[in-house]
């Protein structure tokens, strides 16, 4: 669920609870049993690397779709998913990195909402 949020450009935890109350498919799911932003928080902060990991096997997938297909890829994605660099040397260090960007902007955004 938070791999497809933060592929999606959901990065808040606040944010995705909200979602997943009104996204049928999430509420199907989560069987209607809701985790709270606080406990999405912590679930990120203990299992970073392996978010961090489906992430960019996500985003990959993502990438390499849109390439396959000659297609736009979707308007939540990063402009650097539609138009990889032919200059990266090395792709999967730009996903990495979008991925870590990622995550990072969900941390902030949920440190943000701990001073409110």
């Amino acid at each position: 669920m938070l791999v497809y949020c933060y592929a999606a450009g959901i990065f808040g935890s606040e944010a995705i609870v909200e979602q997943m109350h009104e996204d049928t498919h999430f509420r199907a799911l989560c069987g209607d049993d809701y985790p709270d932003w606080h406990q999405l928080r912590r679930f990120r902060r203990l299992n970073r690397p392996v978010i961090q990991h489906c992430l960019e096997e996500l985003l990959a997938r993502i990438r390499g779709a849109a390439s396959a297909l000659e297609r736009d890829v979707p308007r939540w994605s990063s402009q650097w998913l539609a138009s990889p660099d032919s200059r990266e040397p090395n792709p999967r260090a730009a996903i990495a990195r979008e991925a870590n960007d990622r995550l990072n902007r969900a941390a902030q955004l949920d440190s943000m909402a701990l001073d409110k």
